[in-house]
């Protein structure tokens, strides 16, 4: 399991599912690192998860990230967010002749499929099967074949000679509201600006990111500009003594700034999810 948004209903369907079906024994590895959430947040999921667990009579917690918990049973602290937790040791850990059910983003989902699946890799399972197809070269049998995301609004207003600009921090991509396509559109440029490193996460680069709209703008060759700053609740307010975090405030900043006379137009902010607006 994640503690992605919504992603501890989907493991509670998860092992509905499997105690429907008969599975006598799951073992659950959660992967609490904090990514796109607040860093202490996992502690509401996996206490929810337990509770889950107990009332259903069915699944028990394996471990609490990393891949020596899930293949080897055994874990020490790191220098990470969170030490690797292991609850129950051999008897939890990935086996000859188990089958793995992974729900995860796929980015780091790649990573351990690579691990645990590719031949020329450290450990090798006798069978992986995906839900998504990760990467067209991958040997594995896919549950749902791709669906490519068409007539996107970069691709429609491509289609339209309309000239683009995307703005956006390195560590959130275009990429995704392109229907997950790497390549730009005719017209289109994408700005990625660096974000400074800051435990847990980079800090925004909110001045540089709105500097490089104003002269894109400014300049009057792009007739739609997107500025694209990750979820306003990747940062735990709570970790900064009641603040909000960076990229709210940030946000708020921006909004209430008076639009110059040289850029007219009109704005639209959209939000991810159920993320704050």
């Amino acid at each position: 399991m994640s503690n992605i948004v919504r992603t501890e209903w989907l493991s509670y369907a998860g092992l509905e599912a499997t105690k429907q079906v008969g599975v006598p024994h799951v073992c659950i590895h959660s992967f609490d690192d904090g990514h796109d959430t607040a860093p202490r947040s996992a502690a509401g999921y996996v206490k929810g998860l337990l509770a889950f667990t107990e009332k259903e009579k069915y699944g028990q917690i394996a471990t609490v990230i990393a891949v020596d918990g899930l293949a080897k049973g055994v874990g020490e602290k790191g220098e990470d967010t969170m030490k690797l937790i292991v609850a129950n040791g051999d008897e939890g850990r990935i086996k000859d002749g188990d089958t793995l059910f992974f729900n995860y983003r796929s980015d780091q989902m790649w990573e351990i499929v690579v691990v645990l699946g590719l031949p020329d890799k450290p450990m090798e399972v006798d069978h992986i099967s995906t839900m998504p197809q990760y990467n067209a070269e991958f040997p594995f049998p896919v549950a749902f074949a791709p669906q490519p995301t068409t007539n996107v609004l970069a691709e429609w207003l491509a289609k339209q000679g309309v000239k683009q600009a995307h703005i956006k921090p390195r560590n959130t991509h275009t990429f995704f509201s392109n229907g997950d396509v790497e390549t730009q559109h005719v017209n289109e440029k994408w700005h990625m600006i660096l974000s400074p490193k800051a435990a847990p996460y980079d800090k925004t680069s909110v001045k540089a990111i709105v500097d490089k709209v104003a002269e894109v703008i400014r300049k009057g060759d792009k007739e739609f500009v997107r500025c694209n700053f990750a979820p306003q609740d990747m940062k735990d307010s709570e970790e900064e003594k009641g603040a909000l975090p960076d990229v709210t405030s940030a946000v708020l900043d921006i909004m209430g700034l008076p639009q110059p006379e040289e850029m007219p137009g009109r704005s639209l902010l959209a939000h991810d999810e159920e993320k704050k607006e």
